[in-house]
């Protein structure tokens, strides 16, 4: 903890407000030496070196097995996924950061349904935080399922009858 004195005598309301000023301003700045950052470098290169930049891509175009093996579905198929829920999971741009986009979304949420992987393990694959992982999988598996429940889930009716 620092502390501050202030040992002039002061005569007017003014010297003291302009003093405290002073004295807020400097704790300030001593408090933002030592703030952690918003983002963590590592995570900011996923666009240069996340799974979808890199692995993924390379699969898509050269082994097409692979990436079926990789997420459990053909490129035919996720791109289907895309296209069905993709307004429904697209995020904005903010100023502060660029948005995931909708393609990274759907890779993690079927890597992490293909494996069952943990949320940490896909964090070091996908370059995307824990706590963000955890959100994409909920928002993209309830777009899947509000999406495809009409045509692949079928309800039991039951009847009443005694």
């Amino acid at each position: 903890m620092i502390s501050f004195r202030v040992t002039l005598r002061m005569n007017s309301n003014k010297e003291k407000l302009a003093a405290l000023i002073i004295i807020y301003k400097k704790k300030r700045e001593m408090a933002k030496v030592g703030k952690k950052c918003w983002v963590k470098p590592w995570i900011e290169r996923r666009a240069k070196h996340g799974a979808c930049s890199t692995l993924i891509a390379e699969l898509h175009i050269e082994d097409a097995q692979q990436f079926r093996n990789f997420v459990r579905m053909s490129a035919v198929q996720v791109q289907f996924l895309i296209n069905l829920i993709g307004p429904q999971i697209v995020k904005q741009d903010t100023i502060m950061r660029s948005a995931i986009p909708v393609y990274e979304r759907v890779m993690v949420t079927l890597r992490f349904l293909a494996t069952g992987d943990s949320y940490s393990s896909l964090q070091y694959l996908f370059r995307i935080p824990v706590c963000t992982i955890g959100r994409i999988v909920k928002e993209v598996t309830v777009a899947i399922y509000e999406m495809l429940k009409e045509s692949y889930l079928k309800t039991v009716e039951s009847s009443t009858n005694n």
